[in-house]
């Protein structure tokens, strides 16, 4: 047991953009965006002005060139929006996360000092993340690996955890196009309404996607088409094609698909 989740905790990381190429390349490149973290002239301006000292002064210059770094030229590969958004939030705000932030030794209560039982463990390395705030659910949702998922699950995994950029593995499952996991996601207890970025759910992702079994999939276990995310967009709204959009508004019945999950 412990040698499957190490094995799932060392999964090589994989660019959304490779696991697109065996879907449409739509699917795979949406929302793709340059990234760069950089100051604002005006910040860059203060930061060349101000004169206390010269060690005061090394620290700005070389904190002002770390921030220009491009994120893509620092991993070396193109990064999809929702590995930019995952990075830029872990960098901005992963030292509030109570996740992430260590308990001072002086803060410790008498039941943290508790040896942890060897279940608690188990559920710690399931649930681990990456730099992105993905867990090894997460990652397998991504490549499709079926077997994977129902494993993960059976140890503790969460299915309603969400990376740094707001998704979670079911997000995941449905941009990308996995009917089989996201049915068995479902039928662990994901939620079918969960938003992420910019308060999409997994039906806006398989609408504008394309996916009409999961779309089917979602609407049968009581996905919303009419949800707004902060652009005012619903699901019907991105529906890629006319027939989805028909689904989406329940102008066609759906049909009585099988809904084994073993």
């Amino acid at each position: 047991s412990k040698d499957k989740i190490a094995s799932y905790s060392k999964t090589p990381k994989i660019d959304r953009n490779d696991v697109g190429k065996e879907m449409k390349e739509k699917s795979s490149m949406k929302r793709k965006l340059p990234f760069t973290i950089s100051p604002s002239r005006n910040e860059e301006r203060d930061s060349d002005t101000e004169k206390e000292g010269p060690e005061k002064k090394k620290t700005k210059k070389e904190a002002g060139n770390k921030k220009s770094t491009p994120v893509s030229i620092l991993f070396g590969y193109p990064l999809s929006e929702r590995k930019q958004m995952a990075l830029l939030m872990q960098m901005t705000a992963r030292d509030n996360s109570p996740d992430s932030t260590p308990n001072h030794p002086s803060q410790t209560t008498p039941a943290q000092k508790k040896t942890p039982s060897s279940s608690s463990r188990q559920k710690d390395k399931v649930n681990k993340r990456n730099e992105r705030g993905e867990t090894p659910l997460h990652m397998a949702a991504i490549r499709g690996d079926v077997k994977q998922v129902k494993e993960l699950i059976s140890l503790g995994a969460n299915v309603n955890v969400k990376d740094f950029a707001g998704w979670t593995p079911l997000h995941e499952a449905c941009n990308v196009g996995y009917y089989d996991v996201a049915k068995i996601l479902i039928a662990a207890g994901a939620d079918v309404n969960t938003q992420g970025l910019d308060d999409d759910t997994p039906l806006h992702d398989s609408a504008s996607s394309g996916h009409r079994d999961i779309v089917k999939l979602l609407l049968r276990h009581g996905g919303n088409p009419f949800q707004a995310n902060k652009h005012g967009e619903r699901p019907v709204d991105v529906a890629e094609t006319e027939e989805l959009e028909l689904l989406l508004k329940r102008e066609v019945p759906l049909s009585d698909d099988d809904e084994s999950y073993t």
